[in-house]
Protein backbone atom coordinates (compact mmCIF):
# COMPACT_ATOMS: atom_id res chain seq x y z
CA UNK A 1 0.00 0.00 0.00
CA UNK A 2 1.44 3.36 -1.05
CA UNK A 3 0.67 6.47 0.98
CA UNK A 4 0.72 9.64 -1.17
CA UNK A 5 2.98 12.17 0.56
CA UNK A 6 0.83 15.12 -0.44
CA UNK A 7 -2.05 14.01 1.73
CA UNK A 8 -0.17 13.52 4.96
CA UNK A 9 2.59 15.24 6.85
CA UNK A 10 3.39 12.11 8.85
CA UNK A 11 5.41 9.13 7.65
CA UNK A 12 4.22 5.93 9.28
CA UNK A 13 6.86 3.44 10.43
CA UNK A 14 7.49 0.75 7.81
CA UNK A 15 5.26 -2.29 7.72
CA UNK A 16 7.13 -5.57 8.18
CA UNK A 17 5.16 -8.50 6.74
CA UNK A 18 4.98 -11.44 9.11
CA UNK A 19 2.83 -14.42 9.83
CA UNK A 20 -0.14 -13.74 12.05
CA UNK A 21 0.31 -16.22 14.87
CA UNK A 22 -1.71 -16.14 18.06
CA UNK A 23 0.27 -18.07 20.67
CA UNK A 24 -1.57 -19.41 23.69
CA UNK A 25 -1.86 -22.52 25.82
CA UNK A 26 -5.31 -23.54 24.58
CA UNK A 27 -5.98 -26.68 22.59
CA UNK A 28 -8.23 -26.31 19.56
CA UNK A 29 -10.62 -28.77 17.97
CA UNK A 30 -13.40 -28.76 15.41
CA UNK A 31 -16.86 -30.30 15.37
CA UNK A 32 -18.72 -31.75 12.42
CA UNK A 33 -22.32 -31.06 13.31
CA UNK A 34 -25.57 -32.05 11.72
CA UNK A 35 -27.72 -29.00 11.04
CA UNK A 36 -30.61 -30.40 13.11
CA UNK A 37 -28.63 -29.76 16.29
CA UNK A 38 -28.75 -26.02 15.68
CA UNK A 39 -31.59 -25.35 13.24
CA UNK A 40 -34.38 -26.97 15.22
CA UNK A 41 -36.87 -24.11 15.39
CA UNK A 42 -39.43 -22.52 13.10
CA UNK A 43 -38.23 -20.68 9.99
CA UNK A 44 -38.00 -17.17 11.48
CA UNK A 45 -36.00 -18.31 14.48
CA UNK A 46 -33.70 -20.37 12.26
CA UNK A 47 -32.98 -17.22 10.25
CA UNK A 48 -31.95 -15.48 13.47
CA UNK A 49 -29.75 -18.45 14.39
CA UNK A 50 -28.06 -18.23 10.99
CA UNK A 51 -27.35 -14.54 11.52
CA UNK A 52 -25.98 -15.26 14.99
CA UNK A 53 -23.65 -17.88 13.53
CA UNK A 54 -22.30 -15.32 11.06
CA UNK A 55 -21.90 -12.86 13.93
CA UNK A 56 -20.07 -15.49 15.97
CA UNK A 57 -17.61 -16.11 13.14
CA UNK A 58 -17.04 -12.42 12.43
CA UNK A 59 -16.60 -11.51 16.10
CA UNK A 60 -13.99 -14.22 16.52
CA UNK A 61 -12.21 -13.01 13.38
CA UNK A 62 -11.82 -9.65 15.12
CA UNK A 63 -10.42 -11.35 18.22
CA UNK A 64 -8.03 -13.42 16.12
CA UNK A 65 -6.75 -10.36 14.25
CA UNK A 66 -6.29 -8.47 17.51
CA UNK A 67 -4.30 -11.30 19.09
CA UNK A 68 -2.17 -11.72 15.99
CA UNK A 69 -1.44 -8.11 15.06
CA UNK A 70 -1.93 -5.79 18.02
CA UNK A 71 0.68 -5.01 20.61
CA UNK A 72 2.44 -1.84 19.52
CA UNK A 73 1.70 1.56 21.05
CA UNK A 74 2.88 3.25 17.87
CA UNK A 75 0.78 4.47 15.00
CA UNK A 76 2.35 2.04 12.55
CA UNK A 77 0.89 0.28 9.54
CA UNK A 78 0.03 -2.78 11.61
CA UNK A 79 -2.31 -0.78 13.83
CA UNK A 80 -3.44 1.39 10.92
CA UNK A 81 -4.69 -1.69 9.05
CA UNK A 82 -6.06 -3.26 12.23
CA UNK A 83 -8.07 -0.17 13.17
CA UNK A 84 -9.40 0.08 9.63
CA UNK A 85 -10.56 -3.54 9.58
CA UNK A 86 -11.94 -3.65 13.13
CA UNK A 87 -13.92 -0.41 12.86
CA UNK A 88 -15.58 -1.61 9.65
CA UNK A 89 -16.34 -5.07 11.02
CA UNK A 90 -17.57 -3.84 14.40
CA UNK A 91 -20.00 -1.44 12.74
CA UNK A 92 -21.32 -4.24 10.50
CA UNK A 93 -21.67 -6.70 13.37
CA UNK A 94 -23.49 -4.33 15.67
CA UNK A 95 -25.73 -3.10 12.83
CA UNK A 96 -26.72 -6.72 12.24
CA UNK A 97 -27.62 -7.19 15.92
CA UNK A 98 -29.58 -3.93 16.00
CA UNK A 99 -31.46 -5.02 12.88
CA UNK A 100 -32.45 -8.30 14.54
CA UNK A 101 -33.46 -6.40 17.66
CA UNK A 102 -35.66 -4.03 15.63
CA UNK A 103 -37.25 -6.32 13.04
CA UNK A 104 -37.27 -9.74 14.71
CA UNK A 105 -38.20 -8.51 18.14
CA UNK A 106 -39.89 -11.61 19.56
CA UNK A 107 -36.98 -13.91 18.69
CA UNK A 108 -34.43 -11.38 19.84
CA UNK A 109 -36.15 -10.94 23.21
CA UNK A 110 -36.28 -14.71 23.78
CA UNK A 111 -32.62 -15.13 22.93
CA UNK A 112 -31.57 -12.05 24.88
CA UNK A 113 -33.48 -13.29 27.91
CA UNK A 114 -31.64 -16.63 27.82
CA UNK A 115 -28.38 -14.68 27.58
CA UNK A 116 -29.25 -12.67 30.71
CA UNK A 117 -29.78 -9.62 28.46
CA UNK A 118 -26.11 -9.47 27.54
CA UNK A 119 -26.89 -8.85 23.86
CA UNK A 120 -29.06 -5.80 24.47
CA UNK A 121 -26.53 -4.56 27.04
CA UNK A 122 -23.67 -4.82 24.52
CA UNK A 123 -25.74 -3.02 21.88
CA UNK A 124 -26.65 -0.22 24.29
CA UNK A 125 -23.08 0.17 25.55
CA UNK A 126 -21.65 0.16 22.03
CA UNK A 127 -24.12 2.83 20.94
CA UNK A 128 -23.02 5.06 23.79
CA UNK A 129 -19.27 4.48 23.43
CA UNK A 130 -18.13 3.53 19.95
CA UNK A 131 -21.00 3.42 17.45
CA UNK A 132 -20.59 6.94 16.14
CA UNK A 133 -16.79 6.66 15.87
CA UNK A 134 -16.85 3.27 14.15
CA UNK A 135 -19.54 4.46 11.75
CA UNK A 136 -17.47 7.52 10.92
CA UNK A 137 -14.32 5.45 10.38
CA UNK A 138 -16.17 2.88 8.30
CA UNK A 139 -17.59 5.47 5.92
CA UNK A 140 -14.29 7.30 5.47
CA UNK A 141 -12.15 6.82 2.38
CA UNK A 142 -8.49 5.94 2.67
CA UNK A 143 -7.57 8.92 0.54
CA UNK A 144 -9.67 11.86 -0.55
CA UNK A 145 -8.11 15.13 -1.72
CA UNK A 146 -11.19 17.22 -0.97
CA UNK A 147 -12.07 16.00 2.52
CA UNK A 148 -10.30 14.46 5.50
CA UNK A 149 -9.30 10.89 4.70
CA UNK A 150 -8.87 7.93 7.03
CA UNK A 151 -5.10 8.29 7.35
CA UNK A 152 -5.15 12.02 8.05
CA UNK A 153 -7.99 11.56 10.53
CA UNK A 154 -6.24 8.99 12.72
CA UNK A 155 -2.92 10.83 12.44
CA UNK A 156 -4.65 13.95 13.78
CA UNK A 157 -6.30 11.90 16.53
CA UNK A 158 -2.97 10.31 17.43
CA UNK A 159 -1.25 13.67 17.62
CA UNK A 160 -3.81 14.95 20.12
CA UNK A 161 -4.02 11.66 22.04
CA UNK A 162 -1.22 9.11 21.62
CA UNK A 163 -3.45 6.39 23.13
CA UNK A 164 -6.32 6.85 20.64
CA UNK A 165 -5.44 4.02 18.25
CA UNK A 166 -4.56 1.44 20.88
CA UNK A 167 -7.51 2.40 23.10
CA UNK A 168 -10.01 2.23 20.24
CA UNK A 169 -8.70 -1.10 18.99
CA UNK A 170 -8.68 -2.56 22.50
CA UNK A 171 -12.16 -1.32 23.29
CA UNK A 172 -13.66 -2.77 20.11
CA UNK A 173 -12.25 -6.22 20.80
CA UNK A 174 -12.07 -6.55 24.58
CA UNK A 175 -15.30 -4.73 25.43
CA UNK A 176 -17.48 -5.94 22.57
CA UNK A 177 -16.17 -8.63 20.20
CA UNK A 178 -14.86 -10.99 22.89
CA UNK A 179 -17.99 -10.73 25.11
CA UNK A 180 -20.21 -11.06 22.04
CA UNK A 181 -18.39 -14.17 20.88
CA UNK A 182 -18.61 -15.69 24.37
CA UNK A 183 -22.31 -14.83 24.73
CA UNK A 184 -23.38 -16.33 21.40
CA UNK A 185 -21.20 -19.42 21.95
CA UNK A 186 -22.84 -19.95 25.32
CA UNK A 187 -26.33 -19.47 23.89
CA UNK A 188 -25.72 -21.95 21.08
CA UNK A 189 -24.18 -24.33 23.61
CA UNK A 190 -21.24 -24.89 21.28
CA UNK A 191 -19.15 -26.53 23.99
CA UNK A 192 -21.67 -29.34 24.49
CA UNK A 193 -22.79 -29.93 20.91
CA UNK A 194 -22.05 -33.51 19.88
CA UNK A 195 -19.79 -34.00 16.89
CA UNK A 196 -20.75 -36.74 14.44
CA UNK A 197 -18.50 -39.76 14.28
CA UNK A 198 -17.20 -41.11 10.97
CA UNK A 199 -20.01 -43.64 10.62
CA UNK A 200 -22.68 -40.97 11.12
CA UNK A 201 -21.05 -38.69 8.55
CA UNK A 202 -20.83 -41.48 5.96
CA UNK A 203 -24.40 -42.61 6.63
CA UNK A 204 -25.88 -39.12 6.35
CA UNK A 205 -23.87 -38.36 3.21
CA UNK A 206 -25.00 -41.59 1.51
CA UNK A 207 -28.61 -40.96 2.52
CA UNK A 208 -28.46 -37.47 1.05
CA UNK A 209 -26.98 -38.71 -2.24
CA UNK A 210 -29.55 -41.51 -2.55
CA UNK A 211 -32.43 -39.15 -1.80
CA UNK A 212 -31.10 -36.63 -4.32
CA UNK A 213 -30.85 -39.32 -7.00
CA UNK A 214 -34.36 -40.55 -6.28
CA UNK A 215 -35.77 -37.04 -6.49
CA UNK A 216 -34.16 -36.56 -9.91
CA UNK A 217 -35.70 -39.82 -11.18
CA UNK A 218 -39.20 -38.87 -10.04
Amino acid sequence: MTVPKEISNVDLPPFTPRNIISIDDLSYSYKDLHHEQIFKYEATTNVVITRLLFTLQEAYTCVWLYNGISGSDRLDLNNYILLRMLSIKADEIMDNLKNIQSFLQDDFKKIDSKCNYKLSSLISSFEGELAEECRYLRNMLHYNEEKTNFLDYIVTKHESDSTYVKTTIGSIVLNYMEPLYATISEYLNVENLKSMNDFEKIYKRLRTKIKSKMDKNN
